[in-house]
């Protein structure tokens, strides 16, 4: 439908409130069981590799070329969802200065005098979420934590499972475009060519995450059409 109708002037989009994410496993337990010589899985238990693993994927090129009508997510709480204020007033979460603070810490993204972004809101609407340079930056730091930490060793593999429901054209775009970026991401630092992607087919992926068969999966949360906070 979108191939016919997505230009026409009449069209009308019904906006909904669901954030599609990566999910991660991290338990260590389920992770050592499933290695096996030379083949390591701890190393997704640090913070700093997963963090790498997000800002290496450009988001709004991710929803451009894959998906028909969703639009780049920087939290779980997009644009839906209301709060409603002391004063019983309702107003939209995501616009306000609490909120958007939240992202722009996270992201690390500074402002005031001297910097690129004068404000919070002009601070706020430059997140894009994708940042290779850090991403490989942070890959750096992850190698040396997990050695440190006895979370990895110098010359093993780490391999990934990346559990999608099928074997389906769009999913195996989807996957090789996360393998590409993150074959990137660790260009240049100890763990070039250590990082290998794989793509399995699963329609239970859910579950096989919650007993830990697998690595990482699209997961989505949310659903109703909007939630209710209070300030």
């Amino acid at each position: 439908d979108i191939k016919v109708y997505g230009g026409s002037e009449f069209l009308v989009y019904a906006p909904e409130s669901h954030t599609t994410k990566f999910t991660i496993n991290t338990k260590l337990d389920t992770l050592k069981a499933r290695e096996t010589a030379g083949v390591n899985k701890r190393i997704l238990t640090v913070k700093q590799f997963r963090e790498a693993f997000s800002l290496c994927l450009d988001r709004e090129y991710f929803t451009t070329a894959f998906t028909a009508a969703a639009a780049p997510g920087y939290a779980l709480f997009n644009y839906m969802y209301q709060v409603i204020n002391e004063d019983g007033t309702e107003s939209t979460y995501r616009n306000s200065q609490a909120a958007k603070q939240a992202l722009v810490n996270l992201y690390g993204i500074e402002y005031g005098e001297g910097k690129d972004d004068a404000d919070l809101d002009q601070a706020y609407r430059a997140i894009t979420g994708f940042d290779m340079n850090k991403a490989q930056q942070l890959m750096k730091e992850a190698y040396d934590y997990a050695v440190a930490n006895d979370l990895y060793t110098d010359g093993e593999i780490i391999k990934i499972r990346f559990s999608v429901y099928s074997e389906d054209t769009i999913y195996n775009q989807m996957y090789e475009y996360v393998r590409d970026q993150l074959n990137k991401a660790v260009e240049g630092t100890p763990l070039q060519g250590k990082v290998e992607l794989e793509m399995h087919a699963d329609s239970d992926y859910y579950n096989s995450l919650y007993a830990g068969d697998t690595d990482i999966i699209f997961s989505t949360w949310g659903g109703a059409t909007y939630g209710t906070l209070t300030t």
